[in-house]
């Protein structure tokens, strides 16, 4: 059980600092453009998981779509516009980002699953070298 709370963890972690790196990446190297608003996914509600804005660019007569999770809230700021600021990596234009969205970096989520894994495991540890089932 330990093993697989390790591997749950490992696979978020990569994960964050998979989104972290191409967020430096783009930050550092983006080519900043404008992109064609396609559509805004307004998912407001008890189960809301966020909005998703989806948006078209073009990079050397190729077109490209991205869709992106939005700030709580931004969803009326986006409604009112038809194009939308956005940065793609030279060597791989397929992947963009919204400038100025933080969406995508929220470490808050693995941190507090961090910690709740943490005193679990201990728990369980503490529990185990007593010989408590």
């Amino acid at each position: 059980m330990i093993a697989i709370a390790v591997l749950a963890i490992a696979g978020l972690h990569f994960w964050q600092f998979r989104g972290a790196a191409i967020a430096a990446a783009l930050e550092a190297e983006g080519i900043p453009t404008t992109a064609e608003i396609v559509e805004l996914r307004d998912y407001s509600g008890f189960r809301s998981t966020g909005d998703t804005l989806i948006y078209r660019y073009q990079v050397d007569g190729t077109t490209f779509e991205g869709r992106e999770k939005i700030e709580d809230g931004a969803a009326d700021f986006w409604a009112g516009l038809s194009t939308a600021p956005i940065r793609y990596l030279p060597g791989d234009p397929a992947t963009a980002r919204l400038v100025g969205n933080s969406q995508s970096q929220n470490w808050a989520l693995l941190i507090l699953f961090d910690l709740t894994l943490a005193i679990a495991l201990i728990v369980l540890w503490r529990r185990h070298k007593r010989g408590q089932p």
